[in-house]
């Protein structure tokens, strides 16, 4: 669908870029899991990113125009 989307708006100047995020360490993830979710046994599982960092991806792959993004995800 993403790629269609790219070639159909790029004759008009628009750019699609898909974003996948993964995890993000909120307030809400921290209440959960009662401390930090990057430390402890849990941790093992998945890494969780900080959402500044994320937004910082987020706004360099839309400005260079990068049809995926992609953040680190460990499982």
């Amino acid at each position: 669908f993403y790629d269609s989307l790219r070639m159909e708006e790029k004759a008009h100047g628009v750019s699609v870029t898909i974003l996948c995020p993964g995890a993000m360490c909120t307030e809400l993830i921290r209440d959960g899991f009662g401390e930090d979710p990057n430390e402890g046994k849990k941790s093992k599982l998945i890494k969780f990113s900080d959402p500044r960092d994320l937004a910082r991806g987020i706004v360099n792959a839309v400005l260079k125009r990068v049809p995926e993004h992609y953040t680190d995800v460990t499982l």
